[in-house]
């Protein structure tokens, strides 16, 4: 993420596969680390492993997320289709 910013880039993204919940673990903390510096990032982590990163990542700092028009209609493993994310996220709040 750091290497994006360096070259010039106004929001870094970073999606990975996790291997375990310690990986999602480690995404959330670089993204509240890079929160706290007041660097703009999108993270998401994808898969079984993942998924909840879709909606809980924004609360770390990511700032913003993908979401699916359908359920069937997912372009990467783990993507929530937009209404859930939606409920989820305001029920959050």
């Amino acid at each position: 993420l750091e290497e994006m910013f360096l070259a010039g880039a106004d929001i870094a993204k970073l999606a990975v596969m996790p291997q375990s919940m310690e990986d999602t673990l480690n995404l959330l903390k670089v993204t509240l680390d890079f929160k706290n510096k007041g660097k703009p990032v999108c993270t998401i982590a994808m898969g079984k492993q993942g998924k909840h990163t879709r909606v809980v990542a924004p609360l770390y700092g990511s700032v913003l997320t993908y979401a699916s028009i359908e359920s069937d209609t997912a372009a990467a493993p783990g993507q929530l289709p937009a209404d859930e994310v939606k409920k989820i996220m305001e029920m959050l709040k």
